[in-house]
């Protein structure tokens, strides 16, 4: 008798001691939630820590910190790349706008001068080309801007600027075209 109420007390210690290491395995993956979302929210240098001293959880905590590790590594490599990408598209297109404002002032000089129908067809199709490689560049420009702004910041915006930055682009060749807008914001 005494041996089977000695079993019942060893036995009921062992599931004492087996609920409380359930209770710190709980604690400590409520812990690992819990940091790895603030972990996500706020992008910190920070590594999970545990008050737990479970080894099975402390190893996967070391692991987890790891992949943290490797993935913050990855992510400031892809941001570096993506500003030095930015900054070679914003050079690109300013090293080809200052070319292309030359080639187009030239074509506007030669419409003052003679010369055969043949020589105006192919200057013609020159200027298309030209100023359509002017809008492309002056596209490939607006969106190296756009993309230089960091993500959630917001400027005001003038609408009466913009449309009359616009409207001042297409002057010359409104003008040429004998057309006089009368504008009125």
């Amino acid at each position: 008798m005494i041996w089977l109420s000695c079993f019942c007390i060893l036995l009921c210690l062992l599931l004492l001691a087996l609920i409380f290491k359930v209770a710190a395995l709980h604690r400590g993956t409520d812990e690992i939630r819990q940091e790895l979302l603030s972990w996500f929210d706020s992008d910190t240098n920070t590594v999970l820590t545990l008050s737990c001293r479970d080894r099975h959880m402390r190893r996967m905590a070391a692991d987890i910190n790891g992949e943290l590790r490797r993935l913050r590594a990855v992510r400031l490599t892809f941001e570096q790349g993506d500003r030095e990408l930015g900054e070679s598209i914003t050079n690109l297109s300013h090293d080809l706008r200052t070319p292309l404002t030359a080639i187009c002032g030239y074509l506007d000089l030669l419409d003052y001068v003679e010369k055969p129908e043949q020589v105006s067809r192919y200057l013609s199709m020159i200027r298309n080309r030209a100023e359509f490689l002017r809008q492309q560049t002056e596209d490939l420009f607006g969106y190296s801007v756009v993309k230089s702004v960091p993500e959630g910041e917001v400027s005001p915006l003038s609408l009466n600027r913009m449309l009359e930055e616009c409207l001042a682009s297409y002057y010359g060749a409104l003008a040429g075209a004998g057309i006089t807008p009368e504008i009125s914001l």
